[in-house]
């Protein structure tokens, strides 16, 4: 369904006539229509007075979703000059063009450069010569223009081998699509996919593509070839995923000698490679799946790399020849550790480099090839992010080098970009981020505690603060979480200054569930044992009070998606601990949005509530089948409308409609925006800046 484009002026005109959905006076809370609705699963009966909002056809849900945005409007009027305030100090901070640090790839570097008034970035590449010309690849600000929640996406920059041509791939509300451009001529070629996204990888011919296409909830789950110069209609299928529990997606091997279609769920995992000179050929089968099985794939030097869990908890790094791929012959090159969790390889010719989690924290672990000798890189500070590789986002091409590019951060320290030479150990700053507003990282300070949670696990908790803090419970604080897997990020950002020189801590709650502290850490917050996720981050809250931290008139809490369960499941079981809550496109009503074949993808983490055990256990923490009628503190939901904005608005209804006191509950539903949030540079500030305005108005701060 199409909505219309939201706008104060648009949305005025609109509160002038009736809706027949809500009672709604301006200035008043909406209350949406209740409509009974009685779902039983395993003997089990549920009320859901607002089933009907799940039906994204109704005309109804547009006017009620327009109805709570111009109620937040009017409710943070008294924040308006402090929201623009608050935006304001980011925009300074940022107001200079920045260049990202180039990289080298056969011949080439490449950089980006966001403009200070620009929303998104600008695609650059020159010559690896002396007055090379600077080349103009793409200007994503131009192809975003009349377009909302646009994107590059993330994986979908690629350029051919013979360095002529050009394919990437955009999203956004509108539609998506695959594009091609001569880099010789500046043309864009008529081969343009529309309805797709891309991770598209060239075979060594410099005329086939191989790309993902997406199904209707946004996972690939196919593969298609295309060649240049033939109809795209035509475009042949060469792989497709039948399990909807797994999704596809395409990378070049270092060697460039190799495509590979990779599948994969949250427990499990399956390969196949293609020669890049060969395209015509089939994908051949690397290793096939076996659940509870994940690897990944690199190849150098006539041997592939397999990061695997296989027979290693925290997983281990093993080499197989090219043409004996199965498990049978992976030979072990660095064993699992119970204490170090390796999820990420990069591999040189005389060197590995692995990304570990290492004491919660993100560690790079060099192994000398030769000589079997391995050293970290030593940091100065107690907390940090050290990055190498992303995914499958990798700086390093060059296989024959021995300096060694990541990126370096902390929750003082601006993001920077690091040489090392693996074997002298010399470091280089090639990049450093300065914040045009002027930033001094003295002036903060940051720290790790630990919380004990029920059952006596340490829970890492990271803080930053401005220096002098007094523990006299009289702070302001603002503690974070997610829960849903992966690693907390522990880096810098210019916004959150906002926060910290008006007084807040902000905190992170290494919470179970996710792996900062290794595979275990997950599995001990998933399924049967997710209620450890929950209370993990109440032992957070609980800690840092009775630290003389903050107080529960002065603790703020966010997260979002899986960060946003957690906030809907925490102010359920302890309301009293926090002052306000931020969920941001929030998984509120679990049971029934599980229950949907299209997202079995989710059963690995949370479990399958077709089965009883598991119904039974998610409907006892799902945040929307569990509100009663009680206090709740002040709450701001956030949503986009290119998301699943129903979980949140009909939460937003059962809420407003049971709960006993008069704390804000305020439901923004960003009307460009898909579930990260609006997509442009200046417009994910304002929002910030409306999360910012929210918590400081409760304190009555109004600078």
């Amino acid at each position: 369904m199409k909505f219309k484009e939201y706008t104060r002026f648009s949305s005025i005109l609109f509160i002038l006539f009736s809706f027949h959905c809500i009672n709604y006076v301006f200035g008043q809370a909406p209350v949406a229509e209740k409509i009974k609705k009685v779902l039983i699963t395993k003997n089990n009966k549920r009320i859901d007075n607002y089933y009907w909002i799940n039906d994204g056809k109704n005309p109804k849900i547009n006017e009620y979703l327009i109805a709570e945005n111009e109620y937040l409007i009017y409710m943070l009027k008294p924040a308006e000059n402090l929201q623009n305030k608050l935006y304001n100090e980011m925009v300074i901070r940022k107001d200079n063009d920045v260049t990202s640090v180039p990289y080298k790839d056969n011949g080439y570097l490449y950089y980006t450069r966001f403009y200070h008034n620009k929303q998104y970035k600008v695609y650059f590449r020159i010559k690896d010569s002396l007055n090379a010309k600077e080349e103009l690849l793409f200007d994503a600000n131009e192809l975003a223009i009349g377009k909302k929640d646009f994107s590059i996406t993330a994986f979908g920059l690629s350029i051919s081998p013979d360095n002529r041509l050009l394919a990437f791939g955009y999203e956004s509300y509108e539609g998506s699509a695959l594009k091609f451009r001569d880099l010789t001529t500046g043309e864009w070629l008529k081969d343009e996919i529309n309805g797709v996204t891309g991770d598209p990888v060239w075979a060594n011919d410099n005329k086939t593509v191989f790309y993902s296409v997406t199904n209707m909830i946004g996972m690939s789950n196919k593969v298609k070839k295309h060649i240049l110069g033939e109809n795209p209609k035509k475009d042949k299928i060469v792989y497709s995923e039948k399990n909807p529990a797994f999704y596809v997606y395409l990378y070049k091997s270092k060697s460039h000698k190799y495509i590979f279609l990779k599948t994969e769920s949250y427990i499990t995992s399956e390969f196949r490679i293609l020669n890049a000179d060969s395209p015509s050929i089939n994908f051949r089968l690397f290793q096939p799946r076996k659940k509870g099985m994940l690897y990944y794939i690199e190849h150098l030097d006539k041997q592939f790399y397999v990061l695997t869990n296989y027979q290693a908890k925290n997983y281990r790094v093993m080499v197989t020849p090219e043409y004996q791929t199965t498990k049978e012959n992976w030979k072990e090159l660095v064993p699992g550790d119970k204490d170090i969790y390796i999820y990420n390889i990069e591999p040189f010719k005389n060197f590995i480099v692995l990304n570990v989690m290492k004491d919660g924290l993100s560690q790079v672990l060099i192994i000398d090839l030769k000589t079997g000798v391995s050293h970290y890189i030593v940091q100065d500070d107690d907390i940090y992010t050290i990055m190498v590789k992303m995914v499958i986002i990798s700086y390093n091409h060059d296989p024959d080098t021995e300096w060694l590019r990541y990126e370096y951060s902390s929750l003082t320290s601006p993001d920077c970009i690091i040489l090392y030479n693996m074997r002298t150990k010399e470091k280089k700053i090639i990049g450093s981020g300065k914040l045009a507003g002027g930033y001094n990282p003295t002036e903060y300070e940051m720290k790790r505690v630990w919380a004990t949670a029920h059952d006596s696990t340490k829970i890492p908790i990271s803080l930053v603060y401005k220096k002098g803090l007094e523990l006299n419970g009289q702070n302001p604080l603002l503690l974070t979480g997610y829960g849903g897997g992966g690693m907390n990020d522990v880096s810098f950002s210019s916004d959150r200054i906002c926060l910290l020189d008006r007084g807040f801590v902000y905190a992170i709650a290494h919470i179970r569930g996710d792996e900062d502290l290794g595979d275990k850490w997950h599995e001990d917050g998933k399924l049967l044992n997710k209620k450890n996720t929950f209370t993990d981050f109440i032992s957070c809250a609980e800690y840092l009070i009775d630290e003389g931290y903050t107080n529960p008139q002065k603790l703020f809490a966010q997260g979002g998606s899986a960060g946003g369960m957690l906030m809907g499941v925490v102010v359920n079981m302890k309301p009293e601990l926090f002052k306000g809550i931020i969920a941001n496109s929030p998984f509120m009503d679990v049971v029934t949005v599980l229950q949907s074949r299209q997202f079995s993808w989710a059963w690995d983490e949370y479990g399958n509530p077709r089965k009883k055990k598991y119904y039974h256990y998610i409907l006892s923490y799902s945040p929307y089948d569990n509100i009663t009628a009680k206090n709740y503190p002040a709450m701001l939901l956030t949503t986009g409308i290119d998301d699943y904005y129903w979980i949140v608005a009909k939460y937003t209804a059962k809420l407003r409609a049971l709960k006993t006191d008069n704390n804000l509950l305020l439901l923004h539903t960003n009307m460009s925006a898909g579930h990260l949030g609006p997509t442009g540079k200046l417009e994910a500030m304002r929002e910030t800046a409306l999360e910012y305005a929210f918590l400081l108005n409760l304190l009555g701060i109004k600078e």
